[in-house]
């Protein structure tokens, strides 16, 4: 049986979901549902902070740094071995593939230059190896009817000089004349690869982005995701790399409006937020491939801690890392043993992310941990 009432504590405790979860719930089952009757495995990839509010109108929050660059990375390495793509992320963090320009400001990359009377948006990029080059061109007018805008995309190999090109052909601008936009290649490096490698997963349909903001939407689409993808038993994996909140204000404790700092120092009690790992293995996904995430700053406790929650959760992986080496080194810990994975100097300067060796790792684990479930 699951937790006591811990359905009725999300339900009724915590303050209401911001988002739609029963359309959430319904795309997340279509998703899972169709991908599983194509033969394809699915994963449902968590990421980014949970929201904590401390008012009912909120003002003030909680929050944690978390940026989700680790779940929208491995979300991408899971869509290159073949996963579909359930991504649960916090609104506005880093998502797959454009997440390598989030330090960019597109106003310092763009460039406005007196045009011929259409809008134009074009990168020229730079020398490919090859004897051909590549062009990636977007048509976008205004139809007819409703208003609704069109954008029409064609990639074509074309002969040239080995340039790629990226351009966007836009709507008549208003006014007395029209602008043209240039971006400069050198402040987005790799821009071609990545919208090739973009444009072939939006044309799979393998990722199925939901969004969600405060700890109420986590946990509420949590649940909805793993009724969504406990039909495709052990073909399915819970990959958990959201930052979630230990603690909260239940609803009933919290104050309606703006807390007044005139009253003086704040005191909070906050209450421990339920543990949904438990259930998760328990109930509502029991056949699944569950892999959650240790953070520690102390390297003294972290395998103890990661051993504690495979035995007390029953889950099968848990990813160890410590905040200081947290893009180069982790440990994959399961009941029986420990896999030290790491980058070095000259990889980190060649571009290997360590996503790429969590992913790699894991998903030769699931495919033993399916021929396991098909055995017995």
């Amino acid at each position: 049986m699951a937790e006591p009432n811990l359905a009725d504590q999300i339900g009724q405790d915590l303050a209401p979901p911001q988002v739609a979860v029963e359309d959430a719930a319904r795309a997340m089952e279509a998703f899972a549902r169709g991908h599983h009757t194509e033969g394809r495995r699915v994963v449902l990839v968590t990421s980014g902070g949970t929201k904590v509010p401390l008012e009912s109108r909120t003002v003030r929050f909680l929050d944690n740094f978390s940026s989700g660059r680790r779940g929208a990375t491995s979300a991408e390495y899971f869509l290159q071995a073949g996963y579909a793509v359930i991504f649960l992320h916090r609104h506005r963090s880093l998502y797959p593939y454009s997440r390598r320009y989030a330090a960019t400001n597109w106003l310092d990359v763009l460039r406005l230059l007196p045009g011929d009377g259409a809008a134009r948006v074009e990168a020229e990029q730079s020398q490919l190896p090859g004897d051909g080059a590549v062009r990636v061109e977007a048509e976008q007018s205004q139809l007819p009817g409703d208003g609704a805008a069109r954008v029409e995309a064609e990639q074509s190999q074309l002969p040239g000089d080995g340039a790629a090109r990226v351009e966007a052909e836009q709507s008549q601008l208003p006014g007395d004349g029209a602008a043209r936009v240039e971006a400069e290649q050198s402040q987005l490096p790799g821009i071609v690869q990545v919208l090739q490698d973009y444009s072939s997963m939006k044309e799979s349909g393998r990722l199925l982005p939901i969004e969600f903001n405060t700890l109420s939407d986590y946990l509420h689409l949590l649940r909805a995701a793993a009724q969504a993808l406990s039909p495709l038993g052990s073909c399915a994996m819970f990959y958990l790399a959201a930052a979630v909140s230990d603690f909260y204000i239940p609803a009933s404790e919290m104050p309606e409006h703006k807390i007044q700092s005139s009253s003086g120092p704040l005191q909070i009690t906050m209450k421990m937020v339920p543990k949904m790992l438990s259930p998760l293995v328990k109930d509502w996904a029991p056949k699944a491939f569950v892999v959650s995430f240790k953070l520690e700053t102390d390297t003294e406790i972290l395998i103890k801690k990661a051993r504690y929650a495979l035995a007390n959760y029953r889950h099968h992986v848990v990813v160890a890392n410590i905040l200081d080496s947290l893009r180069t080194y982790v440990v994959i810990v399961t009941g029986t043993e420990e896999t030290k994975l790491s980058i070095s100097d000259e990889e980190d300067r060649s571009g290997v992310e360590i996503e790429e060796k969590i992913i790699k790792d894991l998903t030769s684990r699931h495919t033993h941990f399916i021929e396991g479930a098909e055995v017995n």
